[in-house]
């Protein structure tokens, strides 16, 4: 039986799952063959999505608010290259800087934000930016696009701080985000001019470091905002500079800023494992797309390592991978009619398993796949548990350790 019979009902997007399952490259033809599904269908329903950007964006978000609840989280903000330097003809394309070749290359922007609560982090949201040259009169800073998500969150999530880098500290920004009650932590240029006791010189010497001194705080301008600006020094004598609304042990607010590597983590799993730069459509809204259901599927890894209790997002794909025949192979359509109350947080492991011998049985019989029942469209309406939750309870054999 071709898997899009079974596996349609408990996860609608193909092209999200080939994400997660794929090792090899991240093409719709590739996907098809991984998830034995016509690559025409996978086309079309990806096609049928890039008309609806804003739900995409909305299921980030609502996968979001089901796991955080009512817990405080941090929005953490940062901007990614998605090297191109084989595309000519791909809307936007520009000259970009590439953080890990430290060189210059064709590509375009990525505006991404993940939300966490500490010890769990899920991608929200991605855009698109573009340079004055593409974007003329359209042309937004990269630091302002924060405001207008910011308040797009307030109302669905507990918002603690903002944490973004130095390309986003931006005095118009940190004044909204006090009017809204948004604590706010950035990096800060040293030589950006602040005022303090009456007067006016760079952070860095306002805020300088007397001998032997690791850490100092002062309470200070910056353009008209008052905040507190931050001078830690590092064991390799690096001296680092963050500005905040809030008044923080000046001993906890490196570790605090260290809290937004998981967005870089972010960014390495998705361009290595999950192929955020192997998309070839010529469309900048199917290139935005793309980019949106890395997230999906960086999402569904996220819940699955917390569930398997697995150490990092990179372990989760290989063991979601390494468990990818048996994922296909079960029956999800005869699941579901014999467990309508069963698959759910409330299924018990020995059910599961037990149900799983059966399939097995029948299977050394030669009972042939076709002749198991199939759900009634009244059994796939009532099928709405996220991939992951259905995956994380079922027993397989295979250790994720090994």
């Amino acid at each position: 039986m071709k898997i899009e019979n079974n596996l349609e009902l408990v996860h609608k997007n193909f092209y999200e799952l080939g994400l997660l399952l794929s090792s090899d490259r991240k093409v719709i033809t590739e996907i098809a063959e991984v998830l034995n599904v016509s690559h025409d269908k996978i086309q079309r329903d990806f096609n049928k999505s890039s008309q609806s950007i804003e739900k995409e964006k909305e299921e980030l978000i609502l996968q979001a608010q089901k796991t955080f609840k009512r817990k405080q989280v941090t929005i953490i903000v940062d901007d990614t290259a998605i090297s191109k330097p084989y595309a000519h003809d791909i809307e936007g394309l520009d000259v970009v800087f590439d953080s890990n070749k430290k060189q210059c290359t064709v590509g375009m922007v990525a505006i991404t934000v993940i939300l966490t609560d500490g010890t769990t982090h899920l991608p929200v949201y991605a855009n698109l930016h573009y340079s004055k040259k593409i974007s003329k009169k359209n042309y937004v800073p990269k630091s302002l696009c924060i405001l207008g998500l910011c308040k797009e969150l307030m109302g669905k999530f507990n918002i603690k701080r903002v944490i973004a880098d130095a390309h986003y500290t931006n005095a118009e920004v940190f004044k909204e985000l006090k009017k809204l009650g948004i604590n706010f932590l950035n990096k800060i240029p040293r030589n950006r001019i602040i005022e303090y006791r009456g007067k006016k010189e760079q952070v860095n010497q306002l805020c300088k470091l007397k001998k032997n001194q690791r850490t100092r705080r002062i309470r200070a301008l910056f353009k008209g905002v008052i905040c507190y600006i931050y001078a830690v020094k590092y064991d390799s004598d690096t001296i680092n500079y963050y500005v905040s609304s809030e008044k923080i042990d000046r001993k906890k607010i490196a570790e605090i800023y260290k809290g937004r590597w998981v967005i870089e983590k972010f960014h390495r799993t998705a361009k290595q494992k999950l192929g955020l730069q192997q998309c070839q459509a010529r469309s900048a809204t199917k290139q935005l797309l793309h980019v949106l259901n890395v997230m999906k599927a960086y999402q569904n890894a996220e819940l699955i390592r917390r569930k398997e209790g697995l150490k990092t997002v990179d372990s989760a794909i290989k063991y979601c991978r390494k468990l990818k025949s048996k994922i296909l192979q079960l029956d999800w359509a005869e699941l579901c009619r014999t467990f309508r109350r069963c698959v759910t947080y409330d299924t018990t492991a020995n059910e599961l398993e037990n149900y799983s011998s059966t399939l097995e049985t029948q299977a050394m019989v030669n009972v042939p796949s076709n002749s198991l029942p199939i759900a009634s469209q009244d059994d796939q309406l009532d099928f709405t548990i996220p991939f992951c939750d259905q995956i994380n309870d079922t027993i397989f054999d295979d250790d994720p350790s090994e």
